[in-house]
């Protein structure tokens, strides 16, 4: 996770306990605002982690040397400062199976088309401890990504291989990125167990369903992780559905994936609090698939290409959500429809509870979003939240002022950072309007509120 660089008028709402003036960290946080900074800002924080030693640790174990040194211990820094925890449980005990992205990437070359997950090798997958010895001491993601997309058919979500062909791609790309380590994908067709064949009456076994089940439970924990990557097939291939129709049986969902109510959710969870990688700008996590043509040759220009426009709408508290899906279409709407709300409300609590760092920098939000993210924070969700940046958007005195009215109800008691430079729309009017409506509301709470400008204007 990282804050975007950006310049600009206002810098920050520093909000106080005790009122006095702290600059090894209010100041000091303001001013650092490369990603690069920020992100170890973060991680030392959370993990108080003494980075250098770790980083020749695991120099040495690249190039073979100290092999006396007990293996776990690079392997379990990087997997716990990743949060690596939230998801073993789903990988380890069966429930969720990780497909190797290398595998894809060599199974799309031949030409195959991804069978359910009862029927892939052995070799298709990755334990949780492969996925744990992929990662640096340093890492600050899980080598983990997660495919949202829309199923094409109903017996087969990617009958001609068009969407593996698209993310091998993309995993390529990954892999190298990585120097050649392992790389896991989360695929619901080969990642959960498929019923064989519904229409001729043939089922998931009892313990098949049972893990299933427990799957299904925990698909937000994978979605809403701060440390997967997300990449969001949003488009369908050339001709559908149109060339597809010996493939879709009739009243077949062929709606977009904007339209559907699965995508939607797992777009929504995406979007609540992940992070944005190592990158220098853009909310990395969460990508597009659809914006991506024929002429990138980069993991950094997939990247740019992915992540602008709007990529990453705010978080949805739970009403809105449900008002939102009320519009998206499923295929088995009597019981996933409720199914997706109750597990939308369970995972937004638990996620957004515990977070003390949200990263919504760069990602060209509005007003309109403004609002939306004072939504969240008035839900009370938020009780721990410490360090909130908005820097590098478009949003206005009217957001701001929005922003400042819902932080002033004492929804985020522990906030000591609002980053808000870089947003060209802010006026130093609107900086003073913010200042005195958090002045005016946070003294009843007993709550000393101090404005500093960024130093740099």
């Amino acid at each position: 996770m990282g804050c975007g660089t950006s310049s600009g008028r206002s810098g920050v709402f520093a909000v106080t306990q005790d009122g006095v003036d702290q600059p090894s960290t209010a100041v000091s946080l303001q001013n650092r605002a490369t990603d690069e900074v920020a992100a170890k800002h973060r991680a030392d924080i959370e993990k108080d982690v003494e980075l250098a030693s770790l980083a020749e640790l695991e120099r040495a174990r690249n190039k073979g040397e100290g092999a006396a040194q007990p293996a776990t211990a690079p392997v379990a820094i990087g997997w716990d400062r990743c949060d690596g925890d939230q998801v073993e449980d789903l990988v380890g005990s069966g429930a969720v199976a990780v497909l190797d992205a290398a595998w894809l990437v060599s199974f799309a070359a031949s030409g195959g088309i991804l069978a359910r997950r009862q029927l892939l090798p052995a070799e298709a997958f990755l334990d949780v401890s492969t996925l744990k010895s992929s990662l640096s001491p340093t890492s600050t993601t899980l080598h983990l990504i997660v495919l949202s997309y829309a199923w094409l058919t109903p017996k087969h979500p990617d009958p001609r291989g068009t969407t593996l062909r698209l993310l091998a791609k993309v995993l390529s790309a990954f892999i190298e990125l990585w120097g050649g380590r392992k790389v896991g994908v989360f695929w619901d067709f080969g990642s959960l167990h498929q019923h064989p064949d519904v229409n001729a009456g043939l089922l998931r076994t009892p313990s098949e369903q049972e893990l299933f089940t427990r799957a299904l439970s925990g698909l937000g924990t994978l979605y809403a992780h701060r440390s997967t990557w997300v990449l969001r097939v949003t488009t369908f291939p050339k001709g559908y559905p149109e060339e597809y129709e010996d493939e879709l049986p009739a009243n077949s969902n062929t709606a977009t994936y904007a339209e559907r109510g699965w995508t939607f959710v797992e777009t929504s969870w995406a979007c609540m609090a992940k992070g944005r990688g190592f990158s220098d700008a853009g909310p990395s996590q969460v990508w597009d698939l659809g914006k991506l043509d024929t002429t990138e040759s980069s993991w950094y220009e997939m990247r740019d290409k992915c992540t602008k426009d709007k990529v990453r709408p705010p978080p949805l508290t739970p009403d809105k959500f449900e008002t939102s899906l009320s519009s998206k279409r499923f295929t088995n709407e009597k019981d996933d429809r409720p199914l997706v709300v109750k597990l939308y409300t369970e995972r937004y609590r638990s996620v957004l509870q515990p977070v003390r760092f949200l990263q919504y920098a760069g990602l060209e939000w509005g007003d309109e979003e403004a609002a939306r993210v004072a939504e969240v924070l008035t839900s009370g969700a938020l009780p721990n939240l410490e360090y909130l940046d908005l820097s590098g958007n478009d949003i206005s005195d009217e957001g701001a002022k929005t922003l400042a009215i819902a932080l002033a109800t004492g929804s985020a008691p522990r906030l000591t950072q609002l980053h808000l430079s870089g947003n060209p729309r802010l006026s130093k009017g609107g900086d003073r309007a913010c200042r005195a409506t958090l002045q005016e509301k946070m003294k009843a709470l007993q709550v000393n509120t101090q404005w500093r400008r960024d130093p740099k204007t």
